[in-house]
């Protein structure tokens, strides 16, 4: 039951992402734009050293705002990310958990994706998808969520 919230959930942020209230980042950004220390508090998230943002793209009005990054994370520090972004447990596939791909958000491209969702100490809600295909750098696909 939770898994077909969450799937709707995704998918009217992403149509609301797609009228009105949303900020995009893509690929053309500066990576110095975004505080990489800062994201992860705002995301809940550890992110390692190295870090890259992809894009982001957030959601806002109302209680059901969401923030959607897809990062880099360097493969020597795959093994410890995976470790400390606190999914108890992932699933191959699932890329529509994480909704349509649009311009840099493109779960349904990866290789290798598995998804998982992370349990907050907060009132929001976080699933991670993460694709390991590549041989440098882990794809990390990451909505955080109002619940």
């Amino acid at each position: 039951m939770f898994k077909g919230l969450l799937i709707a959930l995704v998918s009217v942020a992403c149509l609301a992402c797609n009228t009105e209230g949303c900020r995009m980042r893509g690929a053309d950004s500066q990576p110095s734009e975004v505080d990489i220390d800062k994201l992860g508090k705002q995301l809940e998230l550890q992110l390692p050293p190295g870090t890259r943002v992809v894009g982001m793209e957030t959601e806002s009005g109302g209680p059901d705002d969401a923030i959607f990054v897809k990062l880099t994370v360097p493969r020597a520090h795959a093994e410890q990310f995976i470790r400390d972004c606190g999914v108890t447990r992932f699933e191959v596939g699932l890329a529509n958990t994480l909704g349509p791909d649009r311009g840099f958000w493109d779960p349904h491209q990866a290789k290798a994706l598995k998804v998982g969702d992370v349990p907050l100490h907060s009132t929001r809600g976080m699933v991670i998808g993460v694709d390991d295909s590549g041989t440098d750098a882990l794809v990390v696909y990451v909505v955080n969520h109002g619940t």
